[in-house]
């Protein structure tokens, strides 16, 4: 049985103060690692606050609200498994149509984004 093709993806998030990544969904699976500053991040009806050097893994279809600290920048990197057809495109799905057209004001560095072989 052949697998799918994916591919890994690892980028830096950066937040500005009080900066919302508002309800969304990944089509893959990944871990964050934050850097700076300080996140809420709620999935399924239950929400933690992360601290700089904690880490998280979002599944990748639950919906996610992040909430970034308003009192310091925040900013954590990440890496994500996604299907390869998303090289170089977003992952990112918002659940709520009121949330497609607000401001998206965290910004993305990319560090990889290329297929792998599992």
């Amino acid at each position: 049985m052949a697998l799918p093709e994916v591919l890994m993806r690892c980028d830096r998030v950066d937040f500005p103060l009080g900066g919302i990544a508002y309800t969304h969904t990944h089509r893959g699976p990944g871990i964050r690692c934050l850097l700076t500053g300080g996140i809420n991040v709620a999935v399924n009806g239950a929400e933690h606050r992360v601290a700089p050097g904690q880490a998280w893994f979002e599944a990748g279809p639950d919906p996610v609200l992040a909430t970034a600290s308003a009192d310091e920048l925040t900013s954590f990197v990440r890496v994500m498994i996604l299907p390869a057809a998303l090289r170089g495109k977003s992952s990112i799905s918002y659940v709520l149509p009121e949330d497609q057209d607000k401001p998206k004001r965290q910004t993305y560095q990319l560090f990889v984004d290329d297929p792998i072989v599992l």
